[in-house]
């Protein structure tokens, strides 16, 4: 009689062990993600409501037909700045939930066409009439990522270098990098901007932390954003900066071998 070896076809040792620890694992970013989602429509909610009722203020005010020339200037373009400060936390918070709400496709992708295109975008948005250095060097050209998340990723990185760039210093200068490493690909985004001052960096990737709050833009969710999007891919982030000096952040992501 033969026996059947019902081993046959089961995990290797270790492999259902790794399997757990990656869904305990999964499970717990989803969480985190739930809560910021969940913190964020709060603040939404409650800003919302303010702004609404600052416009509507005006628009009584407005009915009542006593207000000079000077002050329905004025008051148009409060209306203006908070209708454009509400479609901004809008944005934001439908970006926050999108994070899960789409699967993820991970392909190999190329950094210097998801760069190129993203930059292009970036400088437009951002309004820049000056000159930038911008230099790039693909030691490694491609990795395993979701195309559309590393775009967001690239986006969010190369938008803050361009909008806290240092108007003290005659040009910004930007550096995007890739390199292997044991682990992955090492990818690094550099500039010679304002830099994050020490007391502001251990909270650069927790909600609405800004790292200059004099400069109006921005709701302090977009590095959160960019955290979970790299890590949903199995990468890692982390920040150098020097403030006065410039930020160097560094994310560390799968490459292509053993992929595809």
């Amino acid at each position: 009689m033969t026996q059947v070896d019902d081993r046959k076809g089961s995990e290797a040792p270790g492999d259902a062990e790794r399997r757990i620890a990656q869904l305990e694992e999964s499970n717990r970013r989803l969480w985190r993600h739930a809560q910021d989602v969940s913190t964020v429509a709060h603040v939404l909610s409650h800003d919302v409501t303010n702004i609404l009722n600052t416009v509507g203020l005006m628009a009584v005010g407005l009915s009542l037909g006593k207000s000079s020339k000077d002050e329905l200037v004025q008051i148009s373009r409060e209306t203006q700045d908070l209708v454009r400060r509400m479609a901004g936390m809008m944005r934001g918070f439908i970006r926050l939930t999108d994070v899960v709400r789409k699967p993820i496709q991970p392909a190999v992708v190329s950094f210097a066409e998801t760069v190129e295109d993203v930059m292009e975008d970036v400088l437009v948005r951002a309004d820049l009439t000056e000159e930038i250095d911008f230099r790039t060097q693909w030691g490694v050209p491609h990795c395993w990522f979701d195309p559309d998340h590393l775009a967001q990723v690239f986006d969010q990185l190369l938008l803050n270098a361009v909008k806290f760039r240092d108007p003290n210093k005659p040009r910004l200068t930007i550096s995007a990098t890739s390199a292997a490493v044991a682990n992955g690909v090492q990818v690094t985004i550099a500039d010679n901007g304002l830099g994050i001052p020490a007391d502001q960096q251990p909270r650069l990737f927790t909600l609405f932390s800004r790292a200059h709050p004099q400069i109006p833009e921005g709701l302090g969710i977009g590095m959160v954003i960019a955290k979970r999007l790299v890590e949903l891919n199995n990468g890692s982030i982390q920040l150098e900066s020097i403030e006065g000096q410039g930020t160097r952040i560094i994310l560390l992501v799968p490459g292509v071998e053993g992929h595809g």
